[in-house]
């Protein structure tokens, strides 16, 4: 875990090194680094700053697994009912074994369209 750790300042040293193509273009207005400031100079130091200021823009996907009652890891089945539970669906991107390399909102907006399909479908055969 160290040397994973370790990796992720290489970029963060490279680019506090200085302005390299394409960056020199914006050397002129550059007036100094802001975060993490000067001051922070070893791993350790950018690592509590890492730890204290980062955060993720990713939606999270993936931790509510859909698959079949076999699978004891699986928190919704085919339909999204949520297992041990009734009349409780998880109806997003939770449901994604993986997060997918665009936006969000249309497969949020398509896996709901999905799901309202088949609950209409199913009200309509009970009646």
């Amino acid at each position: 875990m160290i040397a994973s750790i370790s990796s992720c300042f290489a970029p963060m040293s490279e680019t506090r090194s200085g302005p390299s193509p394409p960056w020199n273009a914006l050397a002129p207005y550059v007036a100094g680094e802001y975060r993490p400031g000067p001051e922070a100079t070893s791993d350790e130091a950018l690592l509590e700053f890492a730890k204290n200021t980062g955060g993720t823009i990713f939606h999270p996907s993936g931790t509510c697994k859909m698959g079949p009652a076999s699978d004891p890891l699986a928190v919704v089945d085919h339909e999204l009912n949520v297992r041990g539970l009734e009349g409780i669906r998880v109806v997003d991107c939770s449901i994604m074994p993986t997060l997918v390399s665009g936006n969000t909102n249309a497969p949020a907006v398509m896996i709901a369209e999905k799901i309202a399909e088949r609950m209409l479908a199913a009200a309509i055969i009970r009646n």
